[in-house]
């Protein structure tokens, strides 16, 4: 115990701005109190995990389209420092100073 705590600075580090995303499912509650939950909860999260990502990491999307119905695609933006799951939603924070001013 004593070696972790060491690994610890004793002062606070600089403070940084910073830019936070956080979603949360509506009403997720009541739909995962349907029968069978297990069948169809997980691919439902994996699917708005994966369209938040795109979103963050650049690419294209099947609902991403311009308007001749041609897939358009996002840019990326700067890499999260962190990524938090909140069993309905994520948390997902970004260095202010990473951004630039199109972004």
């Amino acid at each position: 115990m004593k070696d972790t705590l060491k690994k610890f600075k004793p002062t606070a580090s600089v403070p940084e701005h910073g830019v936070a995303m956080m979603f949360d499912l509506e009403g997720f509650s009541k739909f995962f109190a349907q029968p069978d939950v297990h069948l169809y909860v997980p691919k439902y999260i994996n699917h708005i995990i994966e369209a938040i990502s795109v979103m963050i990491h650049g690419g294209k999307h099947e609902w991403l389209v311009d308007e001749n119905d041609k897939k358009s695609e996002f840019e990326p933006l700067p890499n999260p420092i962190h990524w938090k799951f909140l069993g309905d939603g994520l948390l997902v924070l970004w260095r202010y100073n990473d951004f630039n001013k199109e972004q």
